[in-house]
């Protein structure tokens, strides 16, 4: 019985990793993320602030 049950463990393993490969190469071939595309320009002022001496 435990050889039935570890042959069983993995092939379900097997499953679940060829099952999670196809999925994210499903998701690669889409875009892994979903990206915003913004238009424009874009001018970004950094906050540099010097501390006040006490």
């Amino acid at each position: 019985m435990a050889v039935i049950n570890m042959w069983l463990g993995m092939i379900v393993l097997i499953g679940c990793i060829a099952g999670g490969l196809l999925y994210i190469a499903s998701r690669q071939k889409k875009g892994l993320h979903n990206k915003t595309r913004h238009k424009g320009i874009y001018i970004v002022t950094p906050f540099i602030y010097e501390r006040q001496e006490v």
